[in-house]
């Protein structure tokens, strides 16, 4: 039986972002029944989630994980694992795939008697030609295997780092999870509640263009004054924390916003459920993973036009994809969110999204991943 080794210290501390992929990655894969033995190495300090977000346990768990930890500070486990020369593998036994969640640490043992292959998936590129991506180019040079969430996004990493094509690999992207703790909900029950709600998710920096989509919202409730629309952030403070708190408490609309900056993660299915629209604007993202988790509750979608959104919304009946390399237009993006509203109202519409977000399933990324892994070593004998 192969034996996996996955760095699982983002996926047990961390809700959303790399921590979400593995913990879904191993909850799916522990499901399989053809499930590879797992090890699942985690270093550092961190509040732990908990055993219920994990769900390394049920009823319909086939094959039990093993879970290595070291807690020591991060900087600490990595100045000892330099002087002792050895890596994951020390704890775990000789390993045939590691699968990271970054290129950079843990590093693997200098022992080379059993080097497992190493797998990392890539989320998100770095700007082109900024100091990082030659850093991060170099690193993934390193892996065996690089698995993004989408065929375009893969390629996209392949053109801007210039990896070798047959490295790169794209696998389905789970967007289930939040289904799992909203039934018996259904898709745009929540959103019938209320007046229409604009949802805005991820930090305040400038990636997510914050302050273009609060002069749009400004120019939608000028075009129509008597709407009753909401916009809501949710994120926590990231590079323009402040700028966007200094524009909304001088915004005009500043009554019909709000800013929770401080997400709390078991109140984010119902949120995404009762709006009507997404707004997520972004760049370098290669998985679609945001999008699809508002289509999964069948709300609109107003997204960057990213190769990795494209490759979903582009037929995606209230998806809107915006310019991501010109500068913002408030009226623009204005008209893009009455649209949304007007297609996330629509209950057939809403219905349409569901059925298309169905094939996303991290059971389906699971699936595919160990595909890759089988592919990437042959059986032991």
């Amino acid at each position: 039986m192969m034996k996996i080794g996955i760095d699982y210290f983002a996926a047990s501390t961390h809700a959303p972002g790399i921590g979400r992929y593995g913990r879904e990655l191993v909850r799916a894969l522990v499901r399989l029944s053809d499930c590879p033995e797992l090890l699942l190495w985690s270093w550092g300090r961190g509040e732990s989630l908990g055993e219920n977000a994990l769900g390394l346990a049920g009823p319909d768990v086939v094959h039990q994980a093993k879970r290595v930890s070291i807690r020591l500070p991060q900087r600490a486990a990595g100045v000892l694992q330099k002087i002792t020369g050895k890596g994951p593998e020390a704890l775990c036994g000789p390993l045939d795939i590691f699968h990271r969640m970054t290129p950079f640490t843990p590093a693997l043992g200098r022992s080379v008697a059993h080097r497992p292959r190493q797998v990392q998936p890539l989320l998100e590129l770095p700007a082109p030609g900024s100091s990082g991506e030659s850093e991060l180019r170099n690193a993934l040079l390193e892996m065996d295997a690089i698995v993004c969430g989408s065929r375009a996004g893969a390629q996209q990493a392949i053109e801007q780092l210039g990896l070798p094509a047959e490295r790169v690999h794209a696998v389905t992207t789970g967007a289930d999870h939040w289904l799992r703790d909203t039934a018996p909900l259904t898709a745009g029950s929540l959103q019938q509640a209320g007046p229409p709600q604009l949802l805005v998710l991820g930090a305040i920096s400038e990636a997510r263009r914050p302050l273009g989509i609060l002069s749009a919202f400004e120019a939608l409730i000028e075009y129509k004054p008597h709407s009753n629309t909401k916009l809501v952030f949710c994120g926590r403070g990231g590079d323009l924390a402040n700028a966007f708190r200094d524009a909304l408490a001088a915004s005009p609309v500043a009554h019909a916003v709000s800013w929770i900056d401080d997400p709390v993660e078991e109140d984010l299915p119902a949120l995404v459920a009762g709006s009507t629209a997404l707004i997520h604007m972004s760049a370098g993202e290669l998985s679609p993973i945001t999008p699809l988790e508002a289509l999964t509750f069948g709300a609109a979608v107003v997204a960057s036009d990213l190769p990795a959104f494209r490759e979903v919304l582009a037929t995606t009946p209230g998806a809107f994809l915006m310019p991501s390399d010109t500068p913002d237009d408030p009226a623009e993006l204005a008209r893009a969110m009455q649209a949304a509203i007007e297609s996330g109202v629509d209950q057939s519409a809403r219905e349409q999204r569901m059925i298309q977000a169905q094939k996303y399933t991290w059971r389906a990324n699971a699936e595919e991943t160990l595909a890759l892994w089988r592919a990437l070593t042959p059986p032991r004998s």
